[in-house]
């Protein structure tokens, strides 16, 4: 009788913890939802409720390209003081490994998602990328942001705690370098600043680099590209569809 109990609560427990992932989950995407405030959207210019930006990404690992399609789009809502984005992954089985199509592709969706916070405003334009699924490594990369008003030759660093959940990457810290190294104006008041990057880790500089990113600014559309080299020989390309 007492193991019936026992067995009882654990299947009880299981349930519930289920339920509450659930929960949770439908909580954090609120991408339909028009109950939900947004007050660090109200100002911005790239980052607008319902706004959506397809990239083609093209994955380098050691023994592999993947060849997929992203989406940035913003959300209804506010996540780590800030904008909440939702990146959608649209993952081709042919470049996937068995176990990935299991856990990669959604045939409901077509599409696996993740969630993060964006910054915009006088100051600064700041993404969180994707680190979910293949693009895990970004976490240890520079992460694609401008400080304003652009200026070439500015430079500024940033120190990045990273905490539990990206795996052995977990409580490490990252040190982030960056340089505008020219900004480009057009006749309609647009503009496209190219920026360079490095990462190592640590809270200070070193020569050891993890991973060297050039992006594209466009003062209109955000980011347009943003490429990772590692100095282990992989790299990450998206391109923006303008």
């Amino acid at each position: 009788m007492k193991f019936v109990f026992i067995l009882a609560l654990f299947i009880i427990s299981i349930s519930s913890c289920a339920q509450i992932r659930k929960n949770h989950a439908k909580n954090l995407d609120t991408e339909h939802r028009t109950d939900v405030e947004s007050k660090h959207n109200d100002d911005n210019i790239i980052l607008i409720t319902g706004k959506e930006y397809m990239y083609k990404v093209i994955q380098k690992d050691k023994n592999r390209i993947l060849y997929f399609d992203l989406v940035l789009k913003t959300i209804p809502g506010n996540y780590s003081g800030g904008t909440k984005i939702k990146y959608k992954h649209y993952y081709k089985d042919e470049f996937l490994t068995e176990e990935e199509r299991k856990l990669y592709l959604d045939t409901t969706k077509y599409y696996k998602w993740d969630i993060t916070s964006a910054h915009e405003n006088e100051e600064e334009f700041h993404i969180h990328p994707p680190r979910s699924y293949t693009l895990k490594k970004l976490e240890i990369a520079p992460f694609p942001e401008v400080l304003f008003p652009v200026k070439k030759g500015d430079k500024w660093s940033t120190i990045n705690n990273i905490v539990a959940g990206y795996d052995e990457y977990n409580m490490n810290r990252i040190f982030r370098e960056y340089s505008i190294e020219g900004v480009k104006h057009t006749t309609d008041s647009t503009y496209v600043a190219k920026i360079k990057a490095t990462s190592n880790w640590g809270k200070k500089k070193n020569k050891e680099k993890i991973c060297i990113a050039e992006f594209e600014f466009n003062s209109k559309l955000g980011f347009t590209k943003m490429n990772f080299r590692y100095t282990d020989g992989t790299s990450i390309e998206m391109t923006m569809e303008q």
